[in-house]
């Protein structure tokens, strides 16, 4: 594996570097730069793809960790050892201004996968492919990480404290109604360049997840019906020492800026067996003495994060089916998820049940901060953020945006 991170941050490099449209001419070009035209060859297609994962990841890691930031999943208090960010304050309390830094990065790291994954679409135009296999990772990946990061505009970012969306190229703000449509088209065009089944069944549990967020049951269940069965493996967000997982940087053994909300450990003393979907560790700090908690999800800095799993799969089937007034097929889909960890069968799952169980199964996923919108369950005063907002430094290049 870590030949792969390897690949992920050289190709990062190059891509970098590819989409500079200049160098400095006072000095000579750096060694390490390739020309974009050169990257459009056959034998570049691996390494392209590979790029493109890397910044899905990178992309993951910060999204994710901000949207438990602003989430009732994680918490910031300057007691905790470590913890000194004011970004990180920023978006615990919900009052975000429009320069805050790690939202910007956030911005930054979405905007290079969207280029790179919409780039490496394009440059299949161009290629003289001999082996369609090649040809056919690269649309793949191309389309895949292209529709994520139009999902990752919808979900996430927005113009407003509620009004959720995003930009594109720099031009007009794009409702979230709008992007999840544009995510999806990417997705469906993804579908036929799929290596494998599960590629593709990754790829319906995607769109089933956005048809879900969007209010479309019917539609999520379908798509979710086509999407990860049990066994088959996540797709993830993938890291190394060098590029390491925020999770860890930020909120875990690396650094605890972010500590978890007290409310999981109740739900470990509830369940102890809940460990297995909630793994924490019990810290004590300052004088008088202060307890909190750390996620141990992802205890070394090369941990992958897990966008796409089953679990998540058949609790989308387990929603739809209790919002169908059908509480035996919802039982037997969040019990067939408990089971795989080892815990105890419920006896009802009805919507509040599923609720829960999907804040358990989703920890340190960036799903709780979407979930809270969905169930009205917002935790911070009238007039807070519910989404990341929309840089001042994207509002100032689109004048669209007052």
């Amino acid at each position: 594996m870590k030949s792969i991170h390897t690949l992920f941050l050289g190709a990062l490099l190059v891509l970098s570097i590819a989409g500079c449209e200049k160098f400095v001419q006072s000095v000579d070009p750096p060694i390490d730069s390739i020309a974009d035209d050169k990257l459009n060859t056959e034998a570049s297609v691996p390494f392209l793809v590979n790029g493109v994962r890397g910044a899905f990841s990178r992309a993951c890691s910060q999204i994710s960790l901000q949207a438990g930031a602003l989430s009732d999943e994680l918490v910031f208090d300057r007691r905790i050892p470590g913890a000194s960010s004011q970004a990180y304050d920023q978006l615990d309390r919900g009052l975000i201004p429009l320069d805050n830094e790690d939202v910007e990065y956030a911005m930054e790291l979405l905007g290079s996968l969207r280029y790179y994954a919409d780039r490496l679409v394009a440059r299949t135009g161009v290629i003289a492919f001999t082996d369609e296999k090649i040809r056919n990772s690269a649309l793949f990946a191309g389309y895949l990480y292209g529709g994520v990061a139009r999902y990752y505009y919808a979900t996430y970012f927005g113009l407003s404290q509620t009004v959720g969306g995003g930009v594109l190229d720099g031009g007009p703000f794009i409702p979230s109604a709008q992007m999840y449509a544009l995510a999806l088209e990417k997705l469906n065009a993804a579908l036929p360049f799929a290596a494998t089944d599960a590629e593709r069944r990754a790829v319906h549990t995607l769109i089933a997840r956005i048809h879900l967020y969007e209010g479309r049951y019917a539609e999520a269940a379908a798509a979710a019906r086509e999407g990860l069965l049990p066994g088959d493996e996540a797709l993830t967000a993938e890291f190394s020492d060098e590029m390491r997982n925020d999770w860890y940087a930020q909120a875990g053994a690396g650094r605890t800026q972010l500590a978890v909300d007290p409310r999981y450990m109740a739900f470990l003393v509830a369940e102890p067996a809940e460990a297995a979907r909630l793994p924490l560790t019990t810290l004590v700090a300052g004088d008088p003495p202060f307890t909190y908690y750390r996620q141990e999800k992802f205890a070394t800095p090369s941990a992958s994060i897990p966008f796409l799993t089953w679990e998540e799969n058949t609790l989308i089937l387990a929603e739809e089916a209790a919002r169908g007034n059908r509480p035996q097929e919802a039982l037997d889909h969040v019990n067939a998820v408990r089971n795989s960890h080892g815990l105890d069968p419920l006896l009802e799952a009805t919507l509040d049940v599923i609720v829960v169980e999907r804040e358990k199964e989703l920890f340190c996923s960036g799903a709780r901060l979407v979930d809270q919108r969905r169930f009205d369950a917002w935790h911070l005063p009238s007039g807070t953020w519910r989404f990341l907002p929309i840089t001042q430094r994207e509002r100032d290049g689109n004048a669209w945006v007052q």
